[in-house]
């Protein structure tokens, strides 16, 4: 089971932030809280098995929550991630140990993103040559469909010319449209990536026992 919850806390209460709305309350630095409930450590980067009451991995969770809320926000709230476990599942050095593999994790997510966007840049790039060729072929082919056209005295020959030569613009500013998108906008999920991540690799960390003897933080 995950869940998460969206708080803005003040800074040095004691019993806590007053909830407001629904569990959000404002003041001068604002805090973005997720709590992910696992069964186990394994869970937060394992992905769930058959039959588990689980459907993402709690990583793959902490990012979904995190995608929603900044096309909002914009990363301006300071992240804190609550990880809920079974009482035995605390031991010593825990929490440091699962810092430091969510970090890692966080940098190979930048690493992987960042290469996918230098192989897609050289496909733009590359695109880009092709569509320009293409589009001043085209061109050169409208030109002269029209040099034709306007040479001959006959209206007829003119408007059946004219097809072809308007045909070679369609088909040159055409060849352009995946360049362009290529270099434009593919590159936005993966920019939009790279900051989730870094948001998650800046995070505070903080373990939570849950049980029947009652529950303990590990901050």
């Amino acid at each position: 089971m995950l869940k998460a919850a969206g708080l803005l806390h003040k800074k040095g209460d004691s019993g806590g932030a007053n909830d407001l709305l629904g569990g959000m309350s404002m003041s001068k630095e604002q805090l973005r809280e997720i709590t992910i409930h696992l069964n186990g450590i394994q869970d937060l980067f394992a992905d769930p098995e058959p039959g588990s009451d689980r459907y993402v991995s709690g990583m793959d969770y902490l990012y979904r929550e995190i995608n929603t809320y900044s096309l909002r926000e914009k990363f301006r709230e300071k992240l804190k991630v609550r990880i809920e476990l079974p009482r035995e599942q605390i031991t010593e050095g825990l929490l440091e140990r699962t810092r430091q593999k969510m970090k890692l994790y966080c940098q190979f997510k930048i690493e992987e993103n960042q290469k996918a966007l230098v192989a897609l840049r050289h496909q733009g790039i590359a695109s880009l040559w092709v569509g320009l060729t293409v589009l001043a072929i085209c061109l050169v082919l409208a030109g002269m469909f029209t040099l034709v056209a306007k040479l001959g005295a006959n209206n007829i020959l003119l408007a059946l010319l004219a097809i072809p030569a308007e045909g070679f613009l369609i088909a040159g500013w055409v060849a352009m449209w995946q360049p362009a998108e290529l270099l434009l906008y593919d590159w936005w999920p993966f920019r939009r990536d790279i900051r989730i991540y870094q948001h998650i690799a800046e995070a505070d960390i903080a373990l939570r026992a849950v049980g029947a003897e009652g529950e303990f933080w590990c901050s």
